[in-house]
């Protein structure tokens, strides 16, 4: 990540622990190594704006939230996170191809 690390989940009877952070990403780590990569990349102000110049098609592939993800849970073998503007996405495992994205949650 980089900026500060918000929430964790990990998948059941596996090694492998996802992590939200403030940077808009969803990192999966291996805990037996204690590696990690970004497995899904979100859009922030800061990033968008670096890549849009090099590639301006860079904003279609990218899938992951525009906002700081604060909860990521694994739920009936999929992945779900959620970000401090409401959204909400599901990721299908273990691929972390998009599922579902569930509008605004306001109220």
């Amino acid at each position: 990540h980089r900026e500060g690390v918000a929430c964790l989940a990990s998948l059941p009877q596996s090694s492998t622990l996802f992590s939200g952070g403030y940077d808009n990403d969803i990192w999966r780590w291996d805990l037996q190594s204690g590696k990690g990569k970004r497995a899904i990349r979100g859009v922030g102000a800061m990033s968008a704006s670096l890549d849009w110049r090099v590639n301006p098609n860079a904003f279609i592939a990218w899938d992951g939230h525009d906002a700081a993800v604060l909860s990521v849970a694994v739920v009936r073998g999929q992945l779900c996170s959620a970000d401090m503007h409401g959204e909400i996405m599901v990721w299908a495992l273990p691929a972390l191809a998009r599922a579902a994205h569930l509008l605004q949650h306001r109220g």
